[in-house]
């Protein structure tokens, strides 16, 4: 990131969201609007409330403002590749103890649906097939409790500690 667009990322003219305790929160980041639609109705079905950043400084803005349950970032939105968007940056720099609480979907055509090595790579808890997109539902119904089984005992022993 040039500096410029640094300066230009972190103004935010998005106005605050106020949401209900407990709300789970999916930032959708992607750039076409027949699959924004798909994603929703499917985040929306599995209890989250899917909010649509329109470009990468959008995104940057709700982050900043919003713990996000869910992340879902396609490649290529708002013209960044997955490894140079900003949104990855910022979300793998966050501490740990905030990040952990971030299911981070990246999309792209390059990944095999569900490779968790390809996901562990790139520092994220799912990676999924642009094709199969269309299969969200059960992708996500198969990972997410996969991923709370997976942190259960860890959550747990922070909260008996006093850490969480």
């Amino acid at each position: 990131i040039v500096s410029g667009e640094t300066e230009e990322l972190e103004q935010d003219s998005s106005p605050l969201e106020l949401f209900e305790e407990g709300t789970r929160l999916a930032l959708v980041l992607n750039g076409d609007d027949g699959q924004i639609n798909d994603i929703s109705s499917v985040l929306k079905e599995l209890k989250y409330k899917p909010i649509v950043a329109p470009s990468i400084q959008d995104a940057m803005g709700k982050l900043r403002l919003h713990h996000f349950d869910m992340v879902i970032l396609s490649d290529g939105f708002d013209g960044q590749n997955l490894e140079g968007s900003p949104v990855t940056h910022y979300l793998n720099h966050l501490s740990m103890s905030v990040r952990r609480k971030i299911f981070l979907v990246l999309v792209s055509e390059k990944f095999d649906t569900m490779d968790n090595m390809m996901a562990f790579t790139l520092s994220a808890n799912l990676v999924i097939k642009l094709a199969d997109l269309s299969k969200l539902r059960l992708i996500l119904t198969k990972a997410l409790p996969d991923h709370e089984k997976f942190y259960k005992i860890f959550m747990d022993t922070l909260k008996e500690a006093g850490k969480e």
